[in-house]
């Protein structure tokens, strides 16, 4: 009895040892670019639509000139935005499956040498340089504006001497 529990617990601890087929499932890195592929996949079909609305509007038989401009400018931006939010998500698309073949090179030598997987350090870096490719690069976005302004005529106006009174 206890040779049988012997092999079976040893059989247990080899299983456990077994590398992972697709390591890019438990990477934290690939999942969210591929969650950010989703989400501008989902924002471009969304402008699509509203462009396509737009383009409908333009049918009408009794739409004012201006009207008619104001909505061809408002489908020209559509469209350009479109184009920007498909290159997204081509972008995402590209370096997911530049990471998922990255984790499929490293993750053999890493599980070799029983390191950790993921790296939780490499996905700090990942977010934070997320995180500035997000910021706005508007200075004054960035850099809060004191409520005033000192001016010159200001600055002369406090330094007047009290007249003297005698």
């Amino acid at each position: 009895m206890r040779f049988v529990l012997i092999i079976c617990s040893v059989f247990l601890l080899n299983a456990c040892e077994k590398p992972l087929a697709e390591p890019e499932t438990v990477d934290p890195i690939y999942l969210d670019l591929r969650s950010d592929a989703a989400n501008a996949k989902k924002l471009a079909d969304d402008k699509k639509k509203e462009a396509e609305e737009l383009e409908k509007t333009l049918e009408k038989p009794n739409i004012e000139p201006l009207e008619r401009k104001h909505t061809l400018q408002q489908i020209f931006l559509a469209k350009k935005t479109i184009a920007l939010i498909e290159q997204d998500v081509a972008y995402f698309n590209l370096r997911a499956e530049t990471r998922k073949a990255l984790d499929r090179d490293m993750y053999p030598a890493i599980f070799k040498a029983k390191g950790k997987w993921p790296d939780k350090d490499e996905y700090d870096r990942f977010m934070a340089e997320k995180r500035l490719r997000a910021a706005s690069r508007n200075w004054n976005d960035r850099v809060p504006r004191p409520a005033k302004a000192p001016t010159a005529s200001s600055a002369n106006a406090e330094k007047k001497p009290e007249k003297k009174t005698e």
